[in-house]
This record gives structure tokens, sequence and C-alpha cells, in this order.
């Protein structure tokens, strides 16, 4: 089922986020639009990007996932508890890693009702956050992800884990 915020936000994404795109090789694996979420899912040879519309959260995000037998694989539902287990982040958790205050990575892509298209600004936001801040994931640098990856895997170790 198509709705109208849902395909004006995967025009969005087509606009903004086509020069970044075209200058990582990802090309589109598939759209969806559906009552709670729209979704664009493009992939390289080295991961796959799935930029969301989460129309109940009213926010924009982006997972990040590495790709399993060039395939864009499912989203990950169990806890990662070491590096060799994170399969995606969100790129909150890129720019959180990348020196950004958590509670502000958190929050990324949030729809600011302030804004005159708040869908289009945080697509803008998203476009010059993934070529500012996770260029170097998404053209598969393993040193780069595995720096996220500890990041993901501390944030969900139970205390007693940590060190």
């Amino acid at each position: 089922m198509n709705t109208p915020d849902g395909q004006y936000f995967l025009a969005r994404v087509k606009l903004h986020l086509s020069s970044v795109f075209e200058r990582f090789g990802l090309r589109d694996v598939d759209s969806i639009d559906n009552l709670n979420y729209a979704q664009a899912i493009v992939k390289n040879r080295a991961v796959a990007l799935r930029v969301t519309f989460d129309k109940r959260e009213d926010r924009v995000f982006v997972r990040i996932s590495r790709l399993a037998d060039s395939e864009v694989p499912p989203i990950a539902i169990e806890a990662p508890k070491t590096i060799g287990d994170v399969r995606e982040f969100e790129l909150g958790m890129v720019l959180w890693a990348e020196g950004w205050e958590r509670s502000r990575a958190n929050k990324f892509g949030e729809l600011d009702p302030s804004e005159a298209d708040p869908i289009d600004k945080a697509v803008r936001d998203t476009a010059h956050a993934l070529e500012g801040h996770a260029s170097d994931i998404i053209r598969g640098d393993l040193e780069a992800w595995n720096r996220v990856a500890g990041r993901v895997v501390h944030r969900v170790m139970p205390r007693s884990n940590q060190s």
C-alpha cells in the first residue's frame, strides 16, 4: 500500500541521495511503502543501506549492513556479543563513534516540526552524514566497520561482561 508521505520520502531519497549512491556504487535493491514505514534499500559489493522513514516515530534513519554472500541480510534480532557478530548498525552509531555526543547521535534523523519540510531536511541531513562520516564503511573498510561494531557490542553488553 503506497502512502503520500511514503512516496514523498522515497522521492526525496532519490533526489538527495542519488549522488551518494552513485559515488559509492550503490544500486537499488527494493523499496517498501506501507502504513508504518517507507524504505529504500540499496547495496554495493560491500554493504547494504536501508534508508527508512518510520512514520510512527517521525524519524528518518539508515541501517548499514554487511552483505552476506552478496545478499542483503535480514535485520538482526539477537544482540551481538562480539565485533564479529555485528551484522548491522544505524548511522547514529557511526556518528557516535565519530565523536558526536551520544544523545545527539541517537536523535539524528528525528523530524523537526519547525522545519517547513521536515522530511526533506532529514533526508538532506542523512545524505551529508553518510558522505561525511560513513564513507569508509560504505566503501568496505573493515577497520572502520570494526570501530563502530565495537561501540555496538560495548553498548549492548551487560555490565558484568564489560572491562
